[in-house]
């Protein structure tokens, strides 16, 4: 078994972004923005979140890799 939290939350650098979770087991991602909005991203790969912390722009990223090719549930 892996020492790595089942969660990782995340505060962001971000204008639009105020943070991200993601769960490990069920490969979940949940973005929330700074107006308090969250979304849930299910079946995200664990290397799509690790690319989302180090881009230099999360919403660039958001964008281009997350928005449009994964479902999503308004929380």
């Amino acid at each position: 078994m892996s020492n790595k939290n089942i969660i990782a939350t995340v505060a962001v650098d971000s204008s639009a972004i105020r943070e991200v979770r993601y769960n490990y087991e069920s490969s979940k991602l949940f973005i929330t923005f700074v107006r308090g909005t969250e979304y849930e991203y299910p079946d995200v790969p664990e290397y799509v979140f690790n690319g989302f912390l180090q881009a230099n722009s999360k919403g660039k990223f958001l964008n281009k890799f997350i928005r449009n090719e994964f479902s999503v549930n308004k929380l």
